[in-house]
């Protein structure tokens, strides 16, 4: 038990300074300098890798400067996913919380858990939808013929919704269960 509570508090200072610097990445991605522009699939492959959304290609030379209403949309864009990840970090620090109060296995921790997979699995979802979204906004100003959107799914997504997916199963079937034991319990 000892071991968990030391675990938690080290997660909990992790993942603290971690929220603090995504969200400082991502203000300096879109608000500093050149925006990222997502032009293929290659792109989506190098960029979904890694997850904070640093990777990105910046703009060439021939291609306007964006305005701040393009800048505005995709920060807002890759703050969805952002928040997602922040809120599912926050969840997860709930759970640490619950875990060094000595509640491992409670009706609290197992609505964490359903909560935890359910944001996960939108994430997983919107990851690729904010890649197209991003390849169309980012583009917008560019001249006739160099505007695009681009769709990038790849086999790295398929791995991911699919292990949230089964992840999402399991914790709805642990919080079924528990309910069910706990009806049980109170009619016997």
């Amino acid at each position: 038990m000892n071991k968990i509570k030391l675990y938690s508090r080290f997660l909990e200072l992790f993942l603290a300074v971690g929220i603090v610097l995504i969200v400082g990445s991502c203000i300096f991605k879109w608000f500093s300098g050149d925006i990222p522009v997502y032009r293929d699939i290659a792109d989506s492959t190098k960029h979904t890798r890694l997850y904070a959304g640093l990777g990105y290609f910046y703009t060439t030379n021939h291609i306007p400067a964006p305005s701040l209403l393009i800048r505005i949309l995709a920060f807002f864009i890759d703050g969805i996913s952002i928040a997602l990840f922040v809120w599912g970090c926050v969840c997860f620090l709930k759970l640490l919380r619950f875990y060094r109060s000595g509640e491992l296995f409670s009706a609290n921790t197992l609505a964490l858990y359903t909560k935890l997979s359910r944001i996960a699995f939108a994430w997983t979802l919107y990851n690729p939808i904010k890649f197209t979204l991003l390849s169309f906004v980012t583009t917008i100003n560019n001249p006739h013929g160099a505007r695009l959107i681009a769709i990038g799914f790849n086999s790295d997504d398929i791995f991911h919704i699919f292990i949230v997916g089964f992840f999402l199963v399991i914790t709805s079937l642990m919080q079924a269960a528990y309910e069910l034991k706990h009806e049980q319990d109170l009619t016997v």
